[in-house]
């Protein structure tokens, strides 16, 4: 069986891709850093109401405290997205669009740069989104496969063959 899957690189795939990593890869880490940022929060904004207590609205204190909560909620709330911008400066030129096509053997990978062999052991996760699968090759690096790119079977179908391959289960994120 084999199957073919096109896919342009743009802002949905790499924020899907992030969302994945984060999801799988980097659970663990994601969880520390949130509860952290939720942490600084909540100081910001007891300090925020303590300076409003003493009467003191628009002081330094009291701005910086409330900017850097609205900071770090924006952050929590696109990180994926923001992440997905980072992605998109750290791709190498030419490879916005690559077609993959996935053997019994191997990944071949073909973009404007050249081509490149994959093995089915090389992936710590695979993730499914609505969209999109994700291979976490590690913490920092991962492949994104468009399902509307898909040829020679269904993405069920292409879902139990990752499976079968790889030896790893396709997690929907």
């Amino acid at each position: 069986m084999e199957f073919t899957c096109t896919t342009v690189y743009d802002h949905k795939a790499l924020t899907a891709m992030n969302r994945a990593m984060r999801k799988t890869v980097r659970k663990k880490q994601s969880l520390r850093s949130r509860i952290s940022a939720i942490i600084v929060m909540f100081l910001a904004l007891v300090m925020s109401f303590s300076g409003i207590a003493e009467g003191e609205f628009f002081s330094l204190r009291t701005v910086v405290n409330g900017m850097a909560f609205l900071l770090i909620l924006i952050v929590l709330i696109w990180e994926d997205s923001l992440n997905a911008r980072l992605s998109r400066r750290r791709l190498m030129a030419g490879v916005t669009k690559t077609t993959a096509v996935f053997t019994e053997e191997g990944i071949i990978s073909q973009s404007e740069v050249g081509k490149s062999e994959w093995n089915y052991s090389l992936p710590l996760a695979i993730a499914e989104t609505e969209e999109f699968f994700v291979f976490a090759i590690d913490t920092h690096y991962g492949q994104v496969y468009a399902k509307s790119g898909l040829s020679g079977g269904t993405p069920e179908q292409f879902a139990a063959f990752l499976t079968e391959r790889t030896g790893l289960p396709v997690q929907k994120v």
